[in-house]
């Protein structure tokens, strides 16, 4: 993976990259909202009441349209149905996460599966 560079002054509209996210649901029943929540102030800094709401496409999977992070940021983030961590995503399982992580380099699609929830 190329490194990047972390810009620490306000950052010009070339300093931005544009993230989509795709989430697909294998398995897991979404009958409400699906939530991207994460460490930046664009997916809520960990606060379910800010997380971005994803939306279903054609195709049945949840998409963010592109959210702009700086250039070089770490993101890490995690899905959520609803907005509550007792929805947060699971293994198949049934067990705890990691956290999802990136480097926001380029403009990109990040696709992950969820397989359940709480």
């Amino acid at each position: 993976m190329a490194a990047c560079k972390k810009t620490t002054t306000a950052a010009k509209a070339e300093d931005k990259v544009t993230v989509k996210f795709e989430i697909n649901l294998e398995g897991a029943i979404a009958d409400e909202a699906i939530y991207l929540v994460g460490n930046t102030k664009e997916i809520g800094n960990w606060d379910v009441t800010k997380a971005k709401a994803l939306k279903k496409n054609k195709a049945g999977i949840y998409a963010s349209t592109g959210i702009k992070f700086e250039k070089g940021t770490v993101v890490e983030f995690k899905i959520c149905k609803a907005q509550s961590w007792d929805t947060v995503e699971k293994t198949v399982e049934g067990t705890e996460l990691t956290n999802h992580t990136f480097t926001a380099c380029c403009d990109q699609t990040v696709t992950i599966d969820v397989y359940r929830f709480n």
